[in-house]
């Protein structure tokens, strides 16, 4: 008899257990990898939100932006420092701020960044002249 000193293992199931249908089909991802057809893009936000132990917020404009195609760059500036809100926060942040969604929701970065608009306005135009970063 093996001495399992006090521990007893346990029977687990096979890795997947699920339906005898096939699998939902591929779909590809904008960098060519292929990934399965339910992973939706708000999926793929909602897991790595919930997934991260670090805060994490997520902004969003409800028009898109040219900013490539904009000839007044301070104008387009202003407009996205007063037009960009945070539409999602996950509950790392809360935690680290002792805060409720509500708190966030709705935030421009001038409203995240009190009495520093001008550190938002480099931090806006950094971002928008890199472009939208690969991952």
């Amino acid at each position: 008899m093996t001495d399992y000193r006090g521990v007893r293992p346990v029977e687990h199931p096979t890795p997947y257990e699920g339906p005898a249908s096939p699998p939902p089909p591929l779909r590809s991802s904008s960098r060519g990898a292929e990934v399965p057809g339910w992973l939706t893009p708000e999926r793929q936000l909602a897991c790595f939100m919930d997934q991260r132990l670090e805060g994490c917020l997520f902004l969003a404009l409800d028009e898109p932006l040219d900013w490539k195609g904009t000839r007044d760059k301070n104008a387009a500036l202003e407009w996205v420092a007063r037009e960009l809100r945070v539409v999602k926060v996950n509950q790392a942040l809360l935690d680290q701020y002792r805060a409720k969604e509500l708190d966030f929701l709705g935030s421009t970065p001038l409203d995240l960044l009190p009495g520093r608009p001008d550190e938002v306005r480099e931090l806006l135009r950094h971002h928008l002249d890199r472009g939208a970063p690969e991952l």
